[in-house]
Parts: C-alpha cells; sequence; structure tokens
C-alpha cells in the first residue's frame, strides 16, 4: 500500500438562491442557505486538509541508492539522501519516510515490515536493527 501525505484544492460550489414572499420566508429560507454554504464550506475544508492521500496497492523495489514505488502508471524514486525521517510501525505493518524536497510517502503492509528493516539497514547501519521500533524483530 502506498499514500503520500498532503492538502488538496478543493472547489466549492455554492448552488443560486432566490426567495420571494413574505419577510418571515425570505428571513428564514436566507438563514436555511447561509447554513448550507457554512457545512459546504467546513466540508471543503476538511477536504482540503493535509492527509494521507492516494492510497493504492504498488510494487515497491529496495536499493541501496532507495525506494522505488509503482504509483499512477509511474516508477517513482525516493532516495535514500533525501531522507529526513523515517518511521517504521512494525505492528501497524507501515513505514513512513520524510524527505526534505517532497511529501511524505507511507508503506503499509505485511511486506513494510520488511521493507522497514531494509530501509533502517541502508539509512543507519546494523545498529539501528537493535534500537527502536524495530527491536522486536531482533530478539
Amino acid at each position: 500500500m502506498y499514500a503520500r501525505w498532503g492538502a488538496a484544492d478543493v472547489d466549492v460550489h455554492y448552488g443560486g438562491f432566490a426567495a420571494v414572499g413574505n419577510p418571515a420566508f425570505v428571513l428564514g429560507a436566507s438563514l436555511a442557505n447561509s447554513a448550507k454554504n457554512a457545512r459546504l464550506r467546513k466540508q471543503a475544508e476538511r477536504m482540503a486538509a493535509a492527509q494521507w492521500r492516494g492510497f493504492q496497492s504498488t510494487t515497491v523495489i529496495v536499493t541501496d541508492r532507495g525506494v522505488r514505488c509503482r504509483a499512477d502508471g509511474r516508477l517513482l524514486p525516493f532516495d535514500y539522501s533525501a531522507v529526513t525521517g523515517c518511521w517504521p510501525e512494525i505492528y501497524n505493518q507501515t513505514l513512513t519516510l520524510e524527505f526534505d524536497r517532497t511529501s511524505p510517502l507511507l508503506l503499509g503492509g505485511p511486506w513494510a515490515v520488511w521493507t522497514s528493516v531494509a530501509v533502517t539497514y541502508h539509512l543507519f547501519g546494523q545498529q539501528a536493527l537493535y534500537s527502536g521500533a524495530l527491536r522486536p524483530l531482533v530478539e
């Protein structure tokens, strides 16, 4: 499983509004329209907020230079030299990598545990396998 962290642009489409009638009816219709617009605005804010996006199954290739993921029909490179953070979570079967110039990467599933070991080894050396999140695997 592959996903990327980021915000999104969301368009809000407000419907037209017209009310004809007595003042109480027009006021009520206006208040209802304002409430609907506020709900649409809040929904758009939630949808636009930064979150994990683009979940899809992927093929991951781990090399001595980085991780390669097939996503959206392309093979995307994620080089170790650009990694600024690495968070393996073996119990959740996820690996999160943060980079200096691109959005964070989330890899998940049973193979994410193996990928976590390989990536951690390449980033920090053998001693990193005996500390932190990966320690239960080698004990």
